[in-house]
């Protein structure tokens, strides 16, 4: 037993300390800070530079190559610019960071490498910048991130849907508030019958990723002669969110 956990631990020390040296396109993706509250049977997605990837949680960083130079695009409607990066040493690139939100900030955060695809997020001491504005003073510091795989990689299947789409659903659905399952304000407004039709209203942002397959969230109105699964019928224009994997397209009017 000794000797196995001595052999294990030398394997951990190696994990950590002897990968090749990080260079300054290794922050390029989707970095999340990983939440366990969610499986990955449950989650949403997010986009770096056109590929799709999966995410955990909201508290996601996206570094991406945009026409203006470079940028790290922090949640929904939270944004950063990254104004400028290198390399610290083998291990370590340090960001310069100008944040957008309520209030304005600068800073310097630095992504200690613990292996390819783990860092330590750690804020450090004010940007080289000279402005009069505050400074970062919590940027998601101390925490680990982890670089979020892309789907192509995992070779999950992926279902696109188109607003305008006629539609029936090939199982017995929920219709939500929401375009999510874990918020609390995604409240079940009624689940529709197998075989009920539906229209496409509008496309979520992000796709999401359910049982294996990502697809897009859908805003939907029910149109004529549909039923929820107890075969009550289900008033026409009926709207509410659902997840398009569970949706086909009416490609001959009879379904």
């Amino acid at each position: 037993m000794k000797k196995f956990l001595l052999v294990f631990s030398v394997l951990v020390i190696f994990n950590l300390y002897c990968f090749a040296e990080v260079t300054t396109d290794s922050i390029w993706g989707v970095w999340d800070f990983k939440s366990k509250k969610y499986p990955y049977e449950s989650l949403q997605t997010a986009t770096a530079d056109g590929v799709e990837y999966l995410r955990t949680t909201w508290e996601l960083l996206i570094f991406e190559k945009n026409n203006e130079g470079k940028s790290v695009i922090r949640e929904q409607g939270y944004g950063s610019d990254l104004l400028d990066y290198y390399q610290k040493d083998s291990k370590t690139i340090v960001l310069c960071i100008r944040t957008i939100g309520d209030i304005m900030q600068y800073g310097e955060v630095a992504m200690h490498f613990i292996d390819e695809n783990n860092v330590w997020f750690e804020v450090l001491k004010p940007t080289k910048n000279n402005t009069n504005l505050p400074l970062i003073t919590d940027f998601k510091g101390n925490k680990i991130l982890t670089r979020m795989p892309t789907i192509a990689s995992l070779n999950i299947p992926v279902i696109t849907l188109n607003e305008g789409d006629l539609m029936y659903c090939n199982d017995n659905l929920r219709l939500r508030t929401e375009h999510s399952i874990h918020s609390s304000d995604s409240k079940v407004i009624v689940c529709m019958k197998k075989g009920t039709k539906v229209k496409v209203v509008q496309k979520y942002n992000w796709p999401g990723y359910i049982d294996g397959v990502v697809s897009d969230w859908v805003e939907v109105e029910v149109i004529e002669d549909s039923f929820d699964k107890d075969g009550k019928p289900l008033p026409k224009g009926t709207r509410g969110w659902c997840f398009g994997a569970y949706l086909t397209l009416i490609d001959d009017g009879s379904k």
